[in-house]
């Protein structure tokens, strides 16, 4: 209600004639149109003590809330009780709700809802919101979703935020109405447009969802906006996720960026960690990583701190000090991977300063690493290396794959330690499906052997052809071409089950087209030699030819041997030797048997080949 200037006067006319009406409206314009609130608590006053209902409920809000004046619960609930003796909806509503919260009195739901459920039949909105929460609550009245449903809607109807938010979340999961994402987005776009940025970011994440049956991009990207004019952190993200990903707009790294830095600047700590994602994968600029990775990880954010150990072990932003230092910070929060990276970190760094012949064994390794002093004792030289293992075991006791695999090599690389001990740790990677592990010790089984990577030493094992399969198998339904090639092989040769020329194509054909040139090779093979399957010379010669443009020696040398013979084309001596002289720079023995035997010796180029290799056998 709004009053001239000449109805103001003429209403504080009435009001000071004691007309308690005009008093109760003169009080509702002082408090809400001209914040004057203690001349609207004098003349609330007046109205009340002539008994008007209205004005005894405001009063009892007033004293209620502590607006204005001293927070008296006793005055609230007297002014309250006066109201609803003249049959005062808001007074109830109050009163209610004074009981709901214990406010004055003892919390008392069965008190509180018939007082809101009344002031609400009879209109009062202000009941609106409370009746239905008791419904939802089941306090002071049994749990009804249905009626909770029909007074949140009586309250959206007022244009209510929490009202309309409520449908929202009773169309989206079906309580108290038949469930409907359409509807439930109505009524979220109703709340969002009311300006809260946090539910126009929520609908603008319905709309991203590319499993919503309402995904619209351009939706999305408009709703994100409006909430970053009021500076929504989350919305800042979600725009650069857009940029970031080119939906609705044209990709852009740089765009994307800037919503994201808007977003750190508001204290986001996972934002800082992607954004050092983006200038090291995307930009491939690691040296501008470091001070976000570094952002992220002074709060301690492990993924960062992860980054960043492996950061300064690069060329370009060396420092194996701080690399430690962030390794270790992530290490002892139980991060498995920063442990397994700081084991390997204490390995290359241990093995880095023993082939510089500056220690054997590291005294204060911790202290050397960090720069905290510059010589080390020396020790007795052992080649495991104990720090590098605790903190691998940490990892690899956990199941940490990659320090299990890691611990296998370490171990093997010991004179002292028996097969066991490194296979044991292979096999446990290996149970995990870690590819890499499955090939080793498939190689082991297939070979009987292992030779260490690390330290060149050697260890003989028991050959196991079935273990070899079984890994080999476990490898290749991994995708690896190698287990596929030699899971051919086995069947080529029968090395461990029934020799099956067939199961060997497949195999061979498999590992083809995965690029490996060694199955290449043997298909030309099998085609050259006519092993379970028709001789097809233009067959072989095309899979010889495949291998051989991968560098495969052994198939240039039956290339050679085919235009040699004219074995499915026209002999050529040119082109013989053409392939034979390339095979000999790679000290192919059977290229050399050939030009001693085939060659015009008189020919330069083979007097070259020939003087090769004075160790060969010839």
């Amino acid at each position: 209600m709004k009053y001239s200037e000449v109805e103001l006067a003429s209403l504080e006319k009435m009001a000071s004639n004691s007309n308690a009406e005009a008093q109760f409206f003169l009080a509702y314009k002082y408090e809400h149109q001209l914040n004057k609130p203690k001349k609207a608590f004098y003349w609330y006053k007046k109205s009340a003590e002539q008994g008007n209902s209205n004005a005894q409920a405001e009063l009892g809000r007033i004293y209620l809330t502590g607006k204005y004046i001293l927070q008296d619960y006793d005055q609230a609930y007297s002014y309250l009780k006066k109201g609803i003796s003249s049959g005062n909806s808001v007074s109830k509503y109050y009163l209610g709700f004074m009981y709901y919260n214990g406010f004055g009195t003892k919390q008392d739901y069965n008190k509180a809802f018939p007082l809101c459920y009344e002031a609400a039949l009879e209109n009062c909105t202000l009941a609106f919101e409370l009746t239905a929460t008791m419904y939802l609550e089941g306090k002071g009245v049994k749990q009804n979703n249905e009626q909770a449903f029909y007074w949140f809607q009586k309250l959206a109807e007022c244009e209510n935020e929490t009202g309309q938010l409520h449908l929202y979340l009773a169309y989206k999961n079906g309580l108290g109405v038949e469930q409907n994402s359409i509807t439930a987005v109505y009524w979220l776009t109703k709340v969002a447009s009311q300006g809260n940025p946090e539910y126009q970011y929520k609908l603008g994440k319905i709309y991203l969802s590319d499993s919503s049956p309402l995904k619209d991009y351009k939706q999305a990207f408009y709703w994100f906006n409006q909430a970053i004019l009021k500076e929504h952190t989350n919305s800042y993200i979600a725009l650069g996720s857009m940029y970031e990903n080119g939906k609705y707009v044209e990709q852009s790294y740089q765009k994307a960026l800037i919503h994201f830095i808007k977003a750190s600047e508001r204290g986001h700590i996972e934002i800082n960690h992607h954004i050092g994602v983006i200038y090291t994968s995307i930009e491939n600029n690691f040296l501008e990583s470091i001070p976000w990775f570094t952002k992220a990880a002074e709060k301690d954010h492990i993924r960062s701190q992860v980054s960043l150990g492996q950061i300064y072990q690069l060329e370009d932003t060396l420092n194996i000090k701080k690399a430690f230092y962030w390794l270790k910070k992530a290490a002892d929060r139980q991060d498995l991977e920063a442990q397994y990276l700081l084991g390997e970190l204490y390995h290359n760094e241990y093995q880095n300063l023993k082939y510089k012949n500056t220690v054997n064994i590291l005294k204060d390794f911790d202290k050397f690493l960090l720069g905290e002093i510059s010589e080390v004792d020396n020790y007795h030289y052992q080649v495991t290396d104990h720090r590098a293992i605790q903190w691998l075991k940490k990892a690899a006791e956990q199941g940490y794959v990659q320090a299990q695999y890691f611990l296998g090599q370490i171990y093997a690389s010991d004179h002292d330690s028996n097969e066991d001990t490194f296979i044991s740790w292979f096999t446990k990677a290996a149970e995990q499906g870690y590819e890499e592990a499955q090939l080793e010790l498939a190689f082991i089984y297939y070979e009987g052997y292992y030779i260490s990577e690390f330290s060149e030493i050697s260890h003989t094992v028991t050959c196991n052809y079935e273990k070899a399969f079984y890994w080999f198998t476990s490898a290749a339904n991994q995708n690896n071409s190698n287990a596929k090639y030699h899971l051919g092989l086995m069947y080529y040769h029968g090395k461990g089950l029934a020799q099956n020329y067939e199961k060997a194509f497949d195999w061979f054909t498999s590992a083809a087209n995965q690029n490996n040139s060694n199955a290449k090779y043997h298909l030309g093979l099998m085609y050259y030699h006519g092993k379970g399957l028709a001789q097809n010379y233009e067959k072989a010669f095309d899979w010889f030819t495949r291998a051989a443009e991968q560098g495969d020696t052994e198939a240039e040398y039956h290339l050679g041997l085919m235009h040699h013979r004219g074995e499915g084309l026209a002999p050529s001596y040119e082109k013989a030797l053409e392939f034979m002289l390339k095979t000999a720079e790679s000290r192919n023995e059977s290229a050399f048997i050939w030009l001693r035997d085939f060659a015009n010796t008189n020919d330069t180029r083979v007097q070259h080949a020939l003087n090769f290799d004075d160790g060969l056998p010839f």
